[in-house]
Parts: structure tokens; C-alpha cells; sequence
């Protein structure tokens, strides 16, 4: 996948996360995805999400891809 699509899809998942932040259910669910899928990219926790997920696209885009599809089974994300 290409870095401009990898940045509309990480765009997509930071304002998903900042509109979802005031409901528990889905923040957690947010918190639950980034601990998981962030590990690998961002082993501290210390980057933001938009920057963690361009790192998890371009290092490991099969994580990505799944990342995606769990997200959107959940409705975190449309697609």
C-alpha cells in the first residue's frame, strides 16, 4: 500500500479515536487495538496514533491490513 493511502487511513483512525474518546466502550476498544498492534512499532506508547499507524503500515503491512479488518468489524473505523 502507498504512504498517501497509509495517511488517509491513519487520519481516519486519529479522528475516529478523538470523536470516540468520551465513550468508554469504544475508547477502550481503541486502547485494546494500539496496545496490540502498536507493540511492535512503538514499543514505549509514546507516539501519537496518527504516527504509530503510519509506522505499523510501511514496517509491517500484513498487521496493518488486520489491524484495519478488526477495526472495522468493530465499527471503530467505515470501510
Amino acid at each position: 500500500m502507498d504512504i498517501d493511502k497509509i495517511g488517509l487511513i491513519a487520519q481516519e483512525i486519529s479522528f475516529a479515536f478523538e470523536d470516540h474518546f468520551n465513550d468508554v466502550e469504544k475508547r477502550n476498544l481503541f486502547d485494546a487495538f494500539f496496545t496490540k498492534y502498536f507493540a511492535s512499532v512503538d514499543p514505549s506508547g509514546s507516539k501519537i496514533p496518527y504516527d504509530a499507524v503510519m509506522l505499523l503500515g510501511r514496517q509491517n503491512p500484513d498487521e496493518f491490513e488486520k489491524m484495519l479488518k478488526e477495526m472495522r468489524e468493530a465499527k471503530l473505523i467505515s470501510g
